[in-house]
């Protein structure tokens, strides 16, 4: 539902309904007093109550555009940074997961599954073990800051990893080629927000 619509023909009903009232008076010939003094007053507060509450709407959804990066040089610098600290670190998480699909290709299969590596306390770990225990951390880490950048930013176009890297069915090779595909989308963002600043 559009609210912004629903708003304004809410006001512009409360309007029309305030000039009829205005109008009874002398429709009927009687004088102006209660209630009829009063009721216009109160219609025309709510038009601008509510005219008010549909301008803080407008503002709210147009801060929320898809892809508005922020027009201060400082914020872009930052959200710059954290951009590229996150580049780094997708780039280093999928260099390992290429690593281990050429090594360890049987036992690796399902990489974001905990039955991929034995139980913290007397299970049998061995090197490809610890690597996949470590990468998920850092896999469910990287996920979180980006989905939350993403929020705050109000960008729609949201990164497969964001759903792929939840489920514990994902085998390698698709989770190889989403992280792919964010290493990508990180460096049209980061490429964005640089040109910005150029400008």
């Amino acid at each position: 539902m559009n609210w912004n619509k629903v708003g304004a023909l809410a006001n512009i009903g409360l309007l029309v309904v305030t000039l009829v009232t205005l109008a009874i008076p002398h429709l009927t010939n009687g004088p102006s007093i209660s209630p009829w003094r009063y009721v216009p007053i109160v219609l025309l507060s709510a038009c601008v109550v509510l005219a008010w509450f549909n301008w803080r709407a407008y503002q709210a959804v147009r801060s929320h555009q898809p892809d508005k990066a922020p027009t201060d040089p400082a914020s872009d610098k930052v959200l710059t940074l954290v951009f590229r600290l996150m580049e780094e670190e997708c780039s280093d998480i999928l260099r390992k997961y290429r690593e281990l699909d050429q090594s360890y290709r049987e036992q690796v299969k399902l990489p974001l599954s905990t039955n991929s590596w034995p139980e913290m306390v007397g299970g049998k770990w061995e090197y490809h073990h610890l690597l996949l225990w470590k990468l998920y951390g850092r896999v469910m880490r990287i996920r979180k800051a980006a989905m939350v950048v993403w929020e705050e930013m109000g960008w729609r176009d949201q990164p497969v990893i964001f759903q792929t890297a939840d489920s514990s069915s994902t085998v390698m090779a698709n989770l190889i080629g989403d992280l792919e595909d964010f290493l990508r989308i990180l460096g049209s963002k980061v490429s964005l927000l640089e040109s910005r600043q150029v400008h």
